[in-house]
């Protein structure tokens, strides 16, 4: 789906720069699967380094994009890091917390594998979501047991990609506190594009979160889709063409050289 994206971005004349976040999917690292966001956060300022310098690219005109949880990552980033001329957020969740009767346990099996890895045993890992269709602790998105379906049919159709992910990635993110930091992207231009039929990321929840941004910004509302189909099927060029005009515009009266990652 997502390069599909990329090339789309392509053809419109920005380039785009895709890679999976480390330990995930080609990327290096290890141990595998090991989720750190504000890693991911600052892999994207280097990202957005590499691509100013690139001889193609106006280091002037590069956004950050990112789709359902690197939504978060990259609004975070934009936050951070005012380089960008832009940011687009597609399907952010807006809640990645865990219920507190949930959270003792994840806090005393980080603790147990944190002692088992000092003693020379292995990263302990999770489903990414869980056979009934939640996910570990019962974590933040409303996951169902398509979602679980749709996980396992990905994992015999990429041999990098795996149902899992650490215990310690979970901790990591119980840490995280992403949605203090969002109002900082300011006075950077944001879109937020929701799908109207969006289970996981509850839309009446997103346009709160856009709700909650300064200005400039703008909420692209697409009809008919859910978070795991939105470039999917018909709409495809239409939803793009929205994304495109918004970039252009952010870019306006500039060189013609763009770039997005």
């Amino acid at each position: 789906m997502l390069p599909k994206v990329a090339e789309s971005f392509q053809k419109s004349g920005i380039t785009a720069l895709a890679y999976d976040p480390r330990t995930l999917g080609e990327s290096d690292g290890s141990p595998r699967r090991d989720i750190d966001p504000a890693k991911h956060v600052s892999d994207l300022h280097d990202a957005l380094t590499f691509l100013q310098k690139h001889p193609m690219v106006d280091p002037e005109q590069i956004a950050y994009w990112g789709f359902s949880f690197n939504g978060v990552v990259v609004l975070n980033a934009a936050a951070l890091d005012k380089r960008a001329k832009c940011v687009i957020a597609v399907s952010p969740p807006t809640n990645l917390s865990y219920p507190p009767e949930h959270l003792p346990v994840l806090l005393r099996d980080a603790m147990e594998d944190r002692e088992a890895q000092l003693a020379g045993g292995k990263p302990a890992y999770v489903p990414v979501v869980q056979t009934d269709g939640s996910c570990p602790y019962r974590w933040g998105p409303r996951t169902s047991v398509s979602e679980h379906q749709l996980a396992e049919k990905m994992a015999l159709l990429f041999p990098t990609y795996k149902n899992e992910v650490t215990v310690q990635s979970h901790y990591r993110i119980s840490t995280w506190r992403p949605y203090e930091l969002i109002p900082q992207v300011a006075p950077t231009p944001v879109m937020i594009v929701t799908p109207v039929e969006d289970r996981l990321s509850p839309p009446a929840a997103q346009k709160a979160l856009f709700d909650n941004l300064k200005i400039p910004k703008e909420h692209l509302l697409v009809p008919n889709k859910g978070h795991m189909d939105v470039f999917m099927g018909i709409g495809f060029e239409a939803l793009m063409h929205e994304q495109v005009k918004f970039l252009r515009r952010q870019f306006k009266q500039q060189s013609s050289i763009k770039a997005i990652l």
